[in-house]
């Protein structure tokens, strides 16, 4: 079995989800336990678009009040260290 790795960058946190966060390329990523990177799918209730953190949907306009901007400047660049996603 092949599988693919990308190398995305945390740019943006979401307050109160440790696991999940924004890449540099504007997708929601959540870290599995095993610390597998999986991209989460933007689902649809009713009219609103939004995200399911923790089995709550968030839709993005209140998903942007809990969006905070990644501050570790330790690192090369000001961002957490990369990750691997697997892709399928």
């Amino acid at each position: 079995m092949l599988v693919d790795s990308l190398l995305i960058e945390h740019f943006w946190l979401v307050e109160g989800y440790p696991d999940y966060f924004v890449g540099q390329d504007n997708r929601m990523y959540r870290i599995k336990n095993n610390y597998e990177v999986r991209e989460c799918k933007l689902t649809m209730v009713g009219y609103s678009k939004g995200y399911v953190l923790k089995s709550n949907f968030h839709s993005l306009k209140r998903l942007r009040e809990l969006l905070l901007r990644n501050q570790n400047l330790s690192f090369e660049g000001g961002y957490l260290p990369m990750v691997k996603a697997k892709t399928k």
